[in-house]
């Protein structure tokens, strides 16, 4: 009864967030997505793709969001008005939202010329082998009419590059896919759960390991040493690649 009284408030809190994680977890939050969304990621002001390539494309990102949490963008633009292309596929790619685990490809309709861009966590899988899938894939036929036939093949061969150079997972996916008013709801509450979870442990697991009973009152007991302890353990490591060999894109 005593470890109930102490410890059954916690307890509950965290059974209730396994239970809503297990019944109405990511599954429902995924149902939610909606496949115009993906469109946002093929921004075509030159206006040289057809929608129903923009609704292929966006279906086959959806796909790699899903699988990769990666997306394929294409952006085109009439001009570049002096600017760099590699310099513009980045200022744009930031406009337009794409992160650092998302592919870029400029189309400049008036130079004749296309870029690939990547972000810091895709660079580390692209090697030769997607140098070459683009510049196989986009040739002069990009610029006089057939744009949709080149950009449609492009894009049915990027699956197979993903299931060859990267692992699946990534945590941007439920990002891209938005969140319901009833998902913001369960997140919401998810939240509070594990916050309340975090201070009842704290309170009654954590205090008296830090803190110990000196004539009737808690005095401390050297928590700035068991801090950096516990950082240390939980800290995550970040590999972010080799910066000094790889570079950060390729033009056509």
């Amino acid at each position: 009864m005593i470890f109930f009284k102490r410890y059954g408030a916690p307890l509950l809190a965290a059974v209730l967030l396994i239970v809503l994680t297990v019944t109405v977890g990511g599954g429902s939050i995924r149902k939610t997505t909606n496949r115009d969304y993906y469109q946002r990621w093929i921004i075509d002001d030159a206006q040289m793709l057809s929608p129903e390539s923009r609704r292929n494309f966006a279906e086959i990102n959806e796909m790699l969001d899903k699988k990769y949490g990666s997306v394929a963008g294409v952006i085109t633009v009439r001009s570049l008005n002096g600017e760099g292309i590699a310099e513009a596929v980045y200022r744009l790619g930031e406009a337009g939202g794409f992160g650092q685990n998302d592919l870029v490809l400029l189309i400049a309709q008036a130079e004749r010329q296309w870029y690939l861009g990547y972000g810091d966590q895709i660079a580390r899988y692209a090697d030769q082998s997607l140098r070459y899938l683009f510049t196989d894939r986009l040739t002069e036929k990009l610029f006089e009419g057939n744009t949709d036939a080149e950009l449609n093949g492009l894009y049915h061969a990027l699956p197979e590059w993903y299931e060859d150079h990267v692992p699946r997972g990534g945590t941007s996916a439920n990002r891209r896919s938005g969140i319901s008013g009833a998902g913001f709801l369960i997140a919401l509450l998810r939240f509070v759960v594990l916050i309340y979870i975090v201070v009842s442990l704290f309170r009654f697991v954590l205090y008296p390991m830090f803190f110990f009973r000196k004539g009737g009152k808690w005095a401390p007991l050297g928590g700035w040493v068991v801090f950096p302890l516990l950082a240390l353990l939980f800290r995550r490591r970040q590999d972010c690649g080799d910066a000094e060999t790889r570079d950060d894109g390729f033009a056509g």
